[in-house]
């Protein structure tokens, strides 16, 4: 593996939270050999990234250097966002947009599952299929019946998967007293639009249905997901009646990709406009991007009355949260009830970086603390 594609790796995974990075200090979740296997030719890297993941108390430490490109916002990167930022830079390397689909996939799930996961007394995990879909269920210690979070991954619809998702479900899980159906949804391109929709559609439905059995309340059920998985959910939650609640975290709302924001955070914070470009045209080919099937934004004001309540977690320095502030607007403007919790300082990618971005934890606090509301817990 080659430095720029050790670069690449290493910014996908920061950007869609594939680590599932974890601060409770008991155990690093990355084999820094496994993510780079001639540790001879990249050794300088293998330290670099090693010392970005387990020294994360200096990371959040870090100040915010002057920057030029920090300076078109009302208000400054955060501190530890900063700090990711800078170590990437310095990597250098190409962009994850050079790969094709399958060397991308590749190189995302080569950094495997968390290793050494901690055993817990406080949930249980199983994998099973769900209206023919792979999915991780994972069901709290609490008394049952439970709610249920149906929740997808991000990754921009072509990497990723619900196992390298699996930490941040667990710990929703875990918070919010729910059961988490975490759902191994078809990729693109081999599987575009509307396959990857189709999958999630049906399992949300098999839930409502009493998929789960008693373990779980099928009148509670709640959407949820982040970025291609926000978009995901939001999609889903426009086709599927009965549910409670939509978690969208810096979702992708308009296909057309057209918002300020694309242009004005669209280098230098991680996920860039033309790796979003990249992300946008394999999954959804030639098809027309202003449809309402693709473009949550641009459903008809009828299909968004009957949207249920809607938590957003947006973030300021984000090529997304233009699409993600104009989708809160039009609910509001729909009389369906919104919390926005828009972190100004942030990046896409922070919700799953706890153990390196300490708002993460306030992101995701505010989240349990919706859907509890939305669960009547």
């Amino acid at each position: 593996m080659t430095d720029g594609s050790t670069s690449a790796l290493v910014s996908m995974v920061i950007c869609f939270s594939g680590l599932g990075v974890r601060s409770d200090g008991k155990r690093v979740v990355v084999s820094v050999e496994r993510l780079v296997p001639d540790i001879g030719q990249s050794a300088h890297i293998a330290r670099a990234l090693r010392t970005l993941i387990t020294l994360s108390s200096a990371v959040q430490s870090a100040q915010l250097r002057e920057n030029p490109k920090y300076g078109d916002h009302m208000s400054e990167l955060d501190s530890s966002a900063a700090a990711v930022l800078d170590f990437l830079s310095q990597l250098g390397g190409s962009g994850i947009e050079e790969m094709s689909p399958p060397e991308a996939r590749q190189a995302y799930e080569a950094l495997g599952a968390p290793s050494q996961r901690l055993e817990s007394d406080t949930f249980s995990v199983s994998h099973c299929e769900i209206a023919g879909v792979p999915c991780i269920v994972t069901v709290p210690s609490s008394p049952t019946p439970l709610p249920v979070l149906v929740w997808m991954h991000g990754g921009g619809w072509v990497v990723g998967s619900a196992q390298l998702s699996q930490s941040t479900a667990e710990a929703l899980a875990v918070e919010a007293s729910c059961i988490v159906v975490n759902v191994d949804y078809r990729l693109a391109p081999e599987h575009p639009h509307p396959a990857p929709l189709d999958d999630v559609v049906g399992v949300i439905r098999a839930v409502l249905g009493g998929e789960l059995g008693d373990v779980a309340d099928s009148a509670r059920v709640a959407v949820g997901g982040d970025s291609a998985g926000g978009h995901l959910a939001a999609s889903a939650a426009l086709l599927v009646p009965g549910l409670i609640h939509q978690v969208l975290v810096y979702p992708i709302t308009d296909m057309t990709l057209s918002h300020q924001s694309m242009e004005r955070n669209g280098s230098g914070y991680l996920l860039t406009a033309s790796l979003m470009h990249w992300f946008r045209d394999h999954y959804i080919g030639t098809q027309d991007p202003t449809d309402p099937a693709l473009s949550p934004l641009r459903a008809s004001a009828e299909a968004l009355e009957a949207l249920p309540p809607a938590t957003l977690v947006l973030a300021g320095f984000d090529p997304l949260v233009d699409e993600g502030r104009a989708y809160a607007d039009a609910l509001l403007s729909s009389n369906v009830d919104v919390k926005v919790a828009e972190y100004s300082g942030q990046i896409h990618g922070f919700f799953s970086l706890e153990a390196l971005i300490p708002e993460a934890v306030s992101a995701r606090s505010e989240v349990v603390a919706e859907l509890r509301a939305a669960f009547g817990i």
